[in-house]
């Protein structure tokens, strides 16, 4: 494109998306910051926005929430076996099935009776402020559980067993309806099949330790 005035020979020239001018048949590249405007590289960022992702399955929270999981399920399970255990010797014969089924009634039973009051908690009550307040009454119970174990006194270990399958029962629905608001959408049937896994192992973990105990 000629300019008006005669006496320069100007012309643009695009080259490579900058922009040259060309006076008096001599290149003068324009200012780099013109330069800079006009030849941004391009760049793929999904790597490092996978990496930094804060609802990913690598996010702090959902790690924290596996290791929550684990830690409470080996926990729960390690006393239902140990008070079972220890109230084997409180029952002759063939009252020994006794124990194991009232050990595991009073654990498992939580879980059908306060269903709908968990869901409702999870649900008026902020999910964290539950699991924080669960966790917390988890430590205070199996204090109360030590202090049964060491008494001696199987009803009360029972009721203590019972008051952990509590604190599990309001706990669930509290932590799988933390998930969708830890991860996006595209994770959240993994993070469920992890929960679950970390729930088996656990199982398995605190069955073992419980009965050697």
């Amino acid at each position: 494109m000629e300019a008006n005035n005669p006496d320069c020979d100007w012309r643009k020239t695009f080259v490579y998306g900058t922009v040259e001018c060309r006076v008096q048949q001599q290149l003068t590249p324009i200012s780099p910051v013109l330069y800079s405007m006009h030849s941004v590289p391009a760049t793929n960022n999904s790597t490092s926005e996978y990496q930094k992702d804060p609802r990913g399955l690598l996010s702090p929270s959902f790690l924290g929430l596996l290791l929550t999981q684990l830690l409470g399920a080996t926990n729960d399970n390690i006393l239902r076996w140990l008070v079972i255990g220890i109230g084997k010797d409180y029952f002759q014969g063939g009252q020994v099935s006794r124990i194991l089924a009232l050990g595991t009634a009073v654990f498992v039973l939580p879980y059908i009776l306060l269903a709908a009051p968990a869901g409702y908690l999870a649900d008026r009550f902020s999910k964290r402020t539950v699991i924080v307040v669960c966790k917390a009454a988890e430590i205070v119970i199996m204090a109360l559980a030590i202090v049964s174990i060491c008494w001696g006194h199987v009803w009360f270990m029972l009721a203590i067993l019972g008051l952990i399958g509590c604190q599990a029962a309001l706990f669930g629905p509290a932590k799988l309806g933390s998930i969708p608001e830890m991860l996006e959408e595209r994770h959240i049937s993994v993070a469920n099949g992890l929960i679950g896994l970390t729930t088996v192992l656990a199982t398995m973990i605190g069955t073992t330790v419980g009965s050697v105990l």
